[in-house]
């Protein structure tokens, strides 16, 4: 795995569009003054607007990601990168990320 690291102006979004935000990424660290993005970070996700059951599958509430860097590590944390991947709680959908920063590369 190798891309470009996430940073808190990535865009990230659950499989039904809502927003995800880091809840505690690194402020050591930052890419052109944003904070890195790393494993134990976590996020929420706001504005899902998936229905809820049981019209739907219900709203995307927190994502975990599940694949991070490998070798990359802030302040004892693994990196996420551009092809990391996250599963929504409670609905189990994937997140997907776009990177807004094209200079740091990990793997």
């Amino acid at each position: 795995m190798a891309g470009f690291l996430l940073s808190v102006g990535s865009l990230e979004t659950c499989a039904h569009q809502g927003q995800l935000k880091c809840i505690a990424p690194k402020s050591r660290v930052t890419i052109m003054g944003q904070s890195v993005v790393t494993k134990g970070g976590g996020f929420v996700v706001a504005g899902c607007p998936s229905l809820p059951p049981p019209a739907g599958p219900g709203q995307c509430a927190t994502a975990m990601p599940v694949t991070t860097s490998t070798k990359v590590m802030i302040e004892g944390d693994f990196a996420l990168l551009i092809d990391s991947q996250a599963i929504c709680s409670p609905t189990g959908v994937p997140v997907t990320s776009t990177p807004v920063q094209s200079r740091v590369q990990g793997s």
